[in-house]
């Protein structure tokens, strides 16, 4: 019975693999949610195709999954001739939890194309993982528990600068040493990069140690996921991108020589994932007859899209490309819509699309969906076309992340990174047609001029350099002018003898004028420097959406960190690679929010590493709040007056509090109890604001503009300062040392004898602050029946004057324009320094009964004085007449 059983396994996995092979197409390319299924009696390896290449590698990330299976049925016909039954079981069954697990086991190897050694495989052996690399085994120092019918994770990461490869195993990693029965560390020379063109097994294989084949049996019982990137990637990188397709090698059917050995479904392959490029070709058909340009092809597309995809699913980039139709493409579409196109235009489009799946799902499961939502025909509203895409096309890949450039470049050791800027002129002899294999569909595609460029400066500069020897890392295309400009970096991976004939060898293959029939390309104005910052330090960025800490990564990589709120969820941020190597704005698209109210700035604690990330996070919740109330404003107020107190205020920071501050004078708030504060703050932000040259700088907000001009004692004559404004609301300009014209709404003009009130030799530069408030309702009086205010607020003032300023030679002039029309503005002279500043208390707090009689007392007093002299005045005057 147990040989019948067995007789029969083999039947019905023969049957499955003679099933018919139209899967191969379109949407059945991808492999995912599917496995290679080594228990089966004579299905023991698939290969990489003999077309798929895996070049010389420096760094490399290798991930796929794996399960093993217990397999339970014998039979005598399988017995060694010394009657020993053989146990198919010991190359499956957990290699702790039996007593057959001395047995060896490999799950994939990848041999030197000459049969030297092993470049690299992952096995193992009495209950621990092997991992070969150039020959050297290494091996976990601990026994690893993997248990059948269970599916695990494995990652492989290596770069020339490491000292060993890394080994994870579901995301954590496991500590690996050199050593092992057939060699040793020395028993290969160190090398710095993975031999090119080998040969790449899964399942059983023969590992070759000290130049003798040794067969390994596969003792994974399924494997699938397998893909392989030309980067390594972080710990942090191997557990947060593991759903993303691989870039070099794929699970997908055209990458894989299975033999005899179909892939087979299983269940349990479940890896969610949100981001997703979509690459297809579709047909517009037409029965008005017109023809369909790329604009209109682009909206129907976006319409198309929109109306057949899943409402989770959300599209981040549609971008349509016109291609050549010729008669043997004609053909692809659908015979069975032969009857419904005649006398109809048909036109074909290439189409690339990014999407952005939410909540996140199985990749297969997005995959198979799209593919049968993509492969309907579609009749558009308006009934006067319909669009077909070609299933065989569609194409769905699981991407790390959106940009239009994959770029992947390596900090190494003693390599020089340049970086260039060229500027071409492109000459276009002849139309383009885009090229027909799938690998070339998003690359090759050419519509207008803009795209033309990009995609032959690509083809122009990656074969013009050396592959072996530089690698295009990033192209960004400049804004044009008369010709077309490009920034991009290269990096070089053979050391030369001095950066200047590294310099010159790159700047004679960009001197040579490409052409091929259709474009040429001749450059010129060529520009090269060396980057000598290759990595963005370590940073804290506090967000609404909590705190993140960025660790030190390569310019050109990704950091990760797990949301706050949802740690299920990651946030990535990427150290852009250029001449002054940075952190770019980080994704929190993911993320949920923290800070989701004002009255949640009071969890927030200000440092001075913060200072900038909290006024962001203020500007974000102020956005939200046409009116704050007494609690909120305090609250607000109170976080602004602590970034100023706890931070050094440079230039971003201090245009950062005035926007702040703007945004909540056009508010529709009571300000009248928080005017003091308000004024304090905008007069720290004056004293203290650092890092500008030549002397001044400006701040200007919609509600608010201030300018500090830092005063040589010696060299000061006058001083003006001037603002135009249309309206209330608008921005403001200003204009220092002008004189004002009409549209001038508020000047003042400080005299050369206040150089008189300046230090002089060593101590402190003096600092004039001149302030401009467009909201003349911060300085309005509460009481009713007081008059309104009806003109703009400007003052100016003096930081480190060596005395009072008061008793000048000349006079202040202060000039300010009426907001009522048919009223006629007013300019004051001063030979004081009080008029600098409103001559009363603006926080209006009301006085009691006893002050109040003081002061009217003396206000009668003083005017009664002053009739007296008038009178005496007149008298004298008629008398002398």
């Amino acid at each position: 019975m147990i040989c019948l059983l067995n007789i029969l396994h083999v039947f019905v996995t023969v049957s499955l693999l003679s099933r018919p092979t139209a899967t191969q197409h379109g949407p059945r390319l991808s492999l995912w949610g599917e496995a290679a299924d080594f228990t089966f009696l004579g299905c023991s390896q698939w290969k990489l195709r003999p077309q798929v290449s895996i070049p010389a590698l420096q760094e490399l990330t290798l991930c796929f999954s794996m399960k093993f299976e217990v397999l339970m049925m014998t039979c005598p016909s399988n017995s060694h001739k010394d009657g020993t039954v053989m146990n198919h079981a010991s190359y499956f069954i957990h290699p702790i939890q039996t007593t057959n697990n001395s047995k060896p086991w490999t799950a994939f190897m990848y041999t030197h194309p000459e049969g030297r050694c092993t470049e690299l495989g992952l096995g193992g052996k009495r209950g621990r993982l092997v991992v070969w690399l150039f020959g050297t085994e290494w091996t976990t120092t601990q026994r690893v528990d993997l248990r059948p019918a269970q599916w695990y994770s494995v990652c492989l990461t290596w770069a020339h600068t490491k000292d060993r490869p890394a080994l994870y195993v579901d995301g954590s990693l496991v500590d690996i040493t050199a050593g092992g029965s057939n060699t040793t560390p020395a028993a290969t020379p160190p090398r710095c990069q993975l031999a090119p063109n080998g040969t790449l097994t899964l399942g059983a294989s023969r590992r070759l140690g000290n130049g003798t084949a040794i067969p390994h049996p596969a003792g994974v019982g399924k494997l699938s996921l397998f893909r392989l990137w030309d980067r390594e990637r972080s710990k942090q990188e191997v557990t947060s991108l593991n759903c993303s397709e691989g870039d070099l090698v794929k699970w997908e059917r055209n990458y894989w020589d299975s033999h005899t050995c179909a892939p087979l479904p299983d269940p349990g392959l479940q890896c969610e994932w949100p981001f997703y490029e979509v690459t297809l070709m579709f047909n517009i058909i037409r029965s008005d007859g017109n023809d369909t340009e790329i604009y209109t092809a682009r909206d129907i597309a976006h319409e198309w899209l929109r109306a057949v995809l899943h409402h989770s699913i959300y599209l981040n980039r549609v971008s349509v490309f016109e291609v050549t139709r010729s008669r043997e493409e004609d053909r692809l579409v659908k015979a069975s819509h032969e009857d419904r196109l005649e006398h109809r235009t048909i036109k074909r489009f290439d189409c690339l699309v990014h999407v952005n799946v939410i909540p996140r799902v199985d990749v297969a499961h997005v995959q198979k969906e799209m593919c049968m939502n993509l492969s309907n025909i579609y009749d558009h509203t308006s009934g006067r076309f319909q669009l077909l895409a070609d299933a065989e096309s569609i194409r769905i890949t699981s991407v790390e992340s959106f940009s239009d450039v994959t770029v992947s470049p390596t900090d190494e050791v003693g390599v020089a990174t340049t970086a260039f800027k060229t500027t071409a002129s492109i000459t276009s002899t002849s139309s383009v047609t885009s090229a027909s294999t799938d690998a070339a569909l998003a690359t090759t595609m050419t519509t207008n001029p803009a795209n033309i460029s990009e995609l032959f400066f690509e083809v122009k500069l990656n074969s013009s350099l050396p592959d072996d020897v530089m690698v295009v890392l990033d192209l960004q295309l400049l804004p044009k002018a008369r010709r077309e400009s490009c920034v991009f970096q290269v990096r070089v991976t053979t050391s030369l003898s001095d950066t200047q004939e590294m310099e010159e060898q790159i700047r004679d293959r960009l001197l040579t004028p490409y052409d091929n029939g259709s474009i040429s390309i001749a450059t010129e104005d060529i520009e090269i420097r060396r980057i000598l910052i290759l990595e963005c330090n370590a940073s804290t960025q506090h967000t609404r959406k909590g705190l993140f800490e960025w660790q030190d990564t390569s310019g050109g990589k990704n950091s990760t960190q797990p949301c706050p709120k949802n740690p299920q969820r990651s946030a990535t941020r990427l150290c852009k690679l250029c001449l002054s190597t940075h952190w770019m704005a980080a994704h929190l698209e993911d993320c949920l929010l923290v800070v989701e109210t004002i009255p949640d700035l009071d969890h927030v604690q200000v440092t001075a590493g913060n200072a900038e990330d909290v006024v962001d996070m203020i500007e974000g919740l102020l956005g939200n709040h046409s009116t704050l109330n007494y609690q909120e404003l305090l609250t607000v107020l109170s976080k602004l007056q602590d970034v100023v107190n706890q931070s050094q205020l440079t230039l971003n920071l201090s245009q950062a509090l005035i926007d702040a501050i703007s945004d909540i004078l056009e508010s529709d708030s009571d300000l009248l109890p928080f005017t003091n504060m308000i004024l304090n703050i905008t007069d720290a932000v004056g004293d203290t604001m650092m890092g500008f040259h030549h002397g001044s700088f400006t701040l200007v907000s919609s509600a608010i503009a201030l300018s500090v001009v830092d005063v040589d004692p010696g060299q000061f004559s006058s001083l003006t300062f001037g603002v135009s404004s249309d309206r209330v609301g608008t921005k403001p300009e200003i204009f220092i040392n002008k004189f004002p014209f009409n549209g001038t709404v508020a000047f003042i003009s400080l005299p050369s004898a206040l150089q008189h009130s300046f230090p002089q030799g060593n101590r402190s530069t003096p600092r004039v602050k001149f302030q401009f408030f467009g909201i003349p309702m911060l300085f309005q009086s509460s009481q009713k029946g007081q008059q309104r205010l009806n003109t703009f607020v400007v003052s100016a003032s003096v930081t480190n004057a060596s005395s009072p300023i008061k008793d000048l030679d000349e006079d202040v002039k202060v000039t300010l324009h009426h907001l009522t029309p048919n009223t006629v503005g007013c300019t004051l002279l001063s030979k004081h320094g009080y008029l600098l500043k409103e001559l009363r208390d603006v926080s209006r707090t009301q006085l009691d009964a006893a002050n109040e009689q003081i002061l009217t007392i003396i206000t009668y007093v003083g005017c009664g004085v002053s009739s007296v002299f008038l009178g005496i005045t007149v008298l004298t005057y008629t008398a002398f007449e």
